[in-house]
């Protein structure tokens, strides 16, 4: 049972309330459903800030990458902007994903599959994937940061360029088999 349901007190309204003509909710659970509304606005707002800041870094680096001129320590600082950068983005887009969960849980509105063994390897499969397509971008960039850098070395472009395939493979592989796994589940759990 979802937790909103069960702290709803039998749908006693507030009576204090009543006298208000309807300004304000009663159920003790339409309250924790306003306040969880008013978490997942700010919890957006801080998202779009945080990756915001994370592109910046992003972009920092890659600023410092194409104006480092041969100095290695500018290189080392660029990339390692980058690497911060991406792993920073990485965090918060995982961050916000778990939340919503919660969210979603806590209110109610789960997947229908919530609480069945298929539910569980669904999210078990769908976090897998997510994370492994979030590994698939970081080589596709780690590819496309070893090309910038490369110097015209045909040697480095040969491997960047293979390092940027095999993301690409990989991501499109986790796209795939994240829709062949719903499909499936999808199709058992009828």
């Amino acid at each position: 049972m979802y937790l909103l349901n069960v702290l709803k007190i039998g749908g006693w309204e507030n009576q204090a309330c009543a006298g208000a003509g309807g300004a304000c909710r009663g159920s003790i659970g339409e309250i924790i459903s306003m306040a969880l509304n008013a978490i997942g606005s700010l919890q957006g707002m801080i998202l779009a800030i945080c990756v915001s800041l994370a592109v910046l870094m992003v972009a920092y680096g890659g600023i410092l990458l194409l104006t480092s001129a041969g100095n290695p320590q500018a290189v080392k600082k660029g990339k390692d902007c980058i690497l911060w950068g991406v792993v920073g983005l990485v965090v918060v887009i995982y961050a916000y994903q778990i939340i919503s969960w919660v969210f979603l849980i806590i209110k109610g509105q789960g997947p229908e599959l919530a609480g069945t063994a298929a539910g569980a390897v669904s999210i078990i499969l769908n976090a897998l994937f997510g994370i492994l397509g979030l590994v698939a971008v970081v080589v596709v960039l780690i590819g496309g940061i070893n090309m910038m850098i490369s110097t015209g070395d045909p040697g480095r472009i040969r491997k960047s360029k293979d390092t940027l395939m095999w993301g690409l493979i990989g991501l499109v592989i986790c796209i795939f088999a994240s829709a062949i796994v719903n499909f499936v589940i999808g199709m058992i759990a009828k």
